[in-house]
């Protein structure tokens, strides 16, 4: 990993969380949780890649994101994760769709700008709140004027049955907030931003909310 990466504070690697360290038990889990289809419509529904978009992906894992961008248009697509292993396996899988990097969204060269898509699934309730403004003013100087920043992440909602409220307990990412809370720290950096609530994101109970920031023309 690279020494200056942010360091994931609210990752825990403990019990089920270092099983998926590895890059196919974490590809199998996306699976069987529905995780997998949750991207294919995240990228259907919000996102729309289109053609020559240049695309960041923020965390990308095993760079799965790639299996859901229309075959038929060209994109300029880089990922980045801190985790050798998946950027390892995504390199073995799509190094001919795009270019991958060992290290965290602040490590990035300065070349690796100008983005019209930042894409963030599922990374900031890994971060502890520093390390999670520290990402986002680095993703506002990596998009390029007009471009948008996509986010979906877990999110507390009142009514959460208690298996949900379980499973986002023992989750990895350590530090899921209320809608408000992944909003107050998004305000200051970004002329629009939007919120939904999605609540049939997975097979099983998972709510997640879609944030969508954008830079003004």
């Amino acid at each position: 990993m690279n020494s200056s990466e942010t360091k994931l504070n609210a990752h825990s690697k403990k019990g089920a969380g270092k099983i998926l360290e590895s890059p196919s038990i974490f590809n199998f889990w996306q699976k069987i949780t529905g995780a997998e289809e949750w991207k294919s419509r995240f990228m259907r529904e919000y996102i729309k890649p289109f053609q020559d978009a240049r695309i960041l992906d923020v965390g990308c894992g095993t760079g799965s994101v790639l299996n859901y961008i229309d075959k038929t248009i060209n994109v300029d697509y880089v990922g980045c994760d801190i985790n050798q292993d998946y950027i390892r396996q995504a390199g073995k899988k799509f190094g001919s769709k795009g270019t991958f990097y060992c290290c965290d969204v602040n490590a990035l060269s300065e070349k690796e700008s100008d983005f019209d898509i930042v894409i963030a699934i599922g990374i900031f309730h890994h971060l502890d709140d520093k390390s999670a403004l520290t990402l986002v003013d680095s993703v506002k100087r990596k998009l390029k004027t007009g471009g948008a920043f996509f986010i979906a992440e877990p999110v507390r909602t009142e009514n959460q049955s208690r298996f949900e409220k379980y499973l986002m307990k023992n989750d990895r990412g350590k530090n899921i907030k209320a809608e408000t809370g992944y909003l107050s720290m998004l305000k200051d950096f970004f002329s629009s931003v939007e919120s939904k609530i999605v609540r049939d994101s997975h097979f099983i109970p998972w709510t997640v909310n879609v944030i969508t920031c954008k830079n003004s023309l």
